[in-house]
């Protein structure tokens, strides 16, 4: 029988849970529990709730590869709708059990390894950028990885229920001190994912995000090489804006009087790919921020080609290398409102920038969903055609900040 003082700690864990669903029933919500004590032996570190139906229904590189589009809501199974992420300690290992919105989790692995994933993504030292990922292989296996997917090791904790899956890495690996998005991933058509450089191991987007701190924006990054069905995934991770752990060397950002973070940058020799965490037009202190995206190549191509436009949302970066040479040759960006409807439209907004480092030109799209169904209702292209990269940031097409 449990101790009178653990029982109290379930109860007042489960009050803060249930207010917080009562009082922000249309937004995500998180509850950190700070020294809950020991749960037969399981040290509860945090609780983080997700809404439900909050898919990202818009990838527009893996949908031109594979002919195939996410349509709507119901096009995604419900099993990989995240609704709660329970990161728990355990001895010498940190479980994240990831509860979906419905009790079908093990007929949704088992008819198919290759078009579903539930994963973690780590940033060890709280930089803005993830260094490991936790993912599922298989119905009973899953690893932890390197960014570029070097195997780190295998893992030795991954169970799933009828409603939830649980993943694990060593507390060695992780650290006291560290950030953590959890995903769901999904391909909607056979046959369609990326490999990657480990054999058993294949690359399908993110549709689902659930993480602690929803005032920051989330990035989700990959770096693709060849065309068509030989595509291969080189590179995967998250990117967080601003950095949970608020580093040195914020910097004036190109183009700016702003300040801002240099989060990622690839260069292959004098072509260069910026992904920034920018200061927000409320001007500082820093009051929040967004992902921007610049480029150079040379002296005559070098501007801001693309940026998350909205109060808040989630981001996907695709990096594209189509003659598998080593330097990426396209860059997609796509960016979705979440719900905010900062342009007061009544629609899910997503903007699509597709810049090509051969023509030196940016497309913009804006795609427009319906808020219940997830169904397309419009297209709108920006600009009647493609454009040359911007001075600034601040000049990228969106809607306003």
């Amino acid at each position: 029988m449990k101790s009178m003082g653990n029982l109290a700690i379930l109860l007042l864990i489960l009050f803060f849970v249930n207010g917080c669903i009562q009082q922000a029933p249309e937004g995500p919500c998180s509850i950190q529990v700070a020294e809950p004590g020991e749960l037969e032996d399981v040290q509860l570190v945090s609780v983080v709730e997700d809404p439900r139906g909050d898919f990202i229904m818009d990838h527009p590189f893996f949908e031109r590869t594979f002919d195939l589009a996410y349509p709507g809501v119901d096009a995604i199974p419900a099993a990989l709708d995240i609704v709660r992420v329970n990161l728990e300690r355990k001895e010498t290992v940190y479980s994240f059990q990831i509860f979906t919105a419905t009790d079908t989790v093990p007929q949704l692995l088992e008819e198919g390894v290759q078009l579903a994933r539930f994963g973690v993504f780590v940033d060890l030292d709280l930089n803005g950028t993830s260094d490991i990922l936790l993912t599922t292989v298989e119905p009973e296996r899953g690893v932890v990885v390197t960014s570029d997917f070097d195997l780190i090791e295998e893992m030795s904790l991954l169970t799933y229920d009828s409603t939830s899956v649980t993943i694990s890495a060593s507390a060695e690996l992780l650290g006291d001190h560290f950030d953590w998005v959890a995903f769901t991933a999904y391909s909607p058509k056979e046959g369609a994912y990326y490999q990657t450089p480990l054999e058993d191991f294949f690359f399908v987007p993110e549709v689902d995000l659930a993480y602690a701190d929803t005032e920051r924006r989330v990035l989700a990054f990959v770096s693709v090489s060849n065309i068509g069905n030989k595509c291969k995934v080189t590179d995967s991770g998250i990117a967080t804006c601003p950095p949970r752990g608020n580093p040195p060397g914020r910097r004036r950002v190109p183009g700016s009087f702003c300040k801002g973070w240099l989060l990622k940058q690839k260069q292959c020799g004098n072509l260069k790919i910026e992904l920034w965490c920018n200061c927000s037009s409320g001007g500082p202190p820093w009051t929040g921020g967004f992902f921007g995206k610049r480029i150079e190549k040379g002296l005559f191509r070098r501007g801001w080609v693309a940026k998350c436009p909205f109060k808040g949302g989630q981001n996907s970066q695709v990096e594209e290398d189509v003659d598998n040479d080593g330097i990426p040759d396209k860059v997609y960006h796509a960016s979705t409102d979440m719900g905010h409807d900062d342009d007061g439209d009544g629609y899910l907004d997503t903007m699509v920038y597709v810049y090509d480092f051969r023509t030196n030109l940016v497309s913009i799209t804006n795609i427009e969903r319906d808020y219940h169904t997830g169904e397309v209702v419009n297209r709108k292209r920006f600009l009647w055609g493609a454009v040359l990269p911007f001075v600034s940031p601040e000049m990228v097409p969106g809607s306003v900040l």
